[in-house]
């Protein structure tokens, strides 16, 4: 079965699909250099490390690249596309499934 999405809900499945592959230590730090190295409100007094989300495990990677490499809106989506394939190639984690899912993405 076959589900057509509008372009803004193709944009924002596409945007969390990357947030899953690459988790999102990068937006918490870009939160805090915002600020001034204050945490910003939503943080309140917890930890900025609580509120980082690693990305998920490679075999899950692995389908999630499947799934991005059908989506010509994820190839064009800049950054995230390219840190994915990084990471994919040459991520400490990284195996042979990952590399072959990453240069498929590619």
């Amino acid at each position: 079965n076959r589900v057509d999405l509008d372009a803004e809900s193709a944009t924002d499945a596409v945007n969390t699909l990357f947030l899953l592959l690459l988790g999102n230590a990068e937006l918490i730090k870009k939160d805090l250099q915002a600020a001034g190295g204050k945490a910003p409100a939503y943080m309140g007094s917890k930890s900025p490390t609580h509120f980082v989300a690693s990305a998920i495990d490679v075999p899950t990677r692995v389908v999630v690249l499947a799934q991005l490499c059908r989506s010509t809106r994820a190839a064009n989506t800049f950054p995230h596309a390219l840190q994915s394939i990084f990471q994919g190639l040459y991520g400490a984690d990284s195996n042979t499934r990952l590399k072959q899912g990453a240069m498929q993405f590619a």
